[in-house]
């Protein structure tokens, strides 16, 4: 997904963030953003909302959101309770160092998702 720039320490590395890839992450995954889009009428195959991510080479979209879906985003934001700024929506990518403890995180927290399975509510 987000494109490594560089490595300059080696406990934090600078990533480049799409728009499609900010909106996904605030969904919580491409299948829950799928699933906003569903409970307003407007679900879209799965393949489509992955294709967004892809580089323009490789038959995506270069990370941009196609504007004929923006506004059913927001809509499906604001039903499940995301709030999207200005700043998820800016089709410009934004550079991010992120720390090894953060990319842990993420990934202990993807792989928790995965073995929850898509029907397990979390727990707080």
């Amino acid at each position: 997904m987000a494109k490594r720039l560089s490595k300059e320490r080696k406990d934090e590395e600078t990533v480049i963030v799409t728009q499609a890839e900010r909106i996904i992450k605030k969904f919580g995954s491409a299948q829950k953003l799928n699933e906003a889009l569903k409970m307003i009428g407007c679900g879209r195959r799965i393949t489509a909302i992955y294709r967004w991510t892809y580089a323009r080479e490789k038959g995506g979209t270069g990370g941009i959101i196609p504007s004929s879906v923006l506004f059913d985003i927001l809509q499906a934001g604001r039903k499940v309770g995301i709030e999207l700024t200005s700043e998820d929506l800016d089709i410009r990518p934004v550079v991010m160092k992120l720390t090894i403890d953060q990319k842990k995180k993420e990934k202990y927290r993807n792989n928790r998702q995965a073995l929850a399975g898509p029907n397990t509510q979390r727990q707080t």
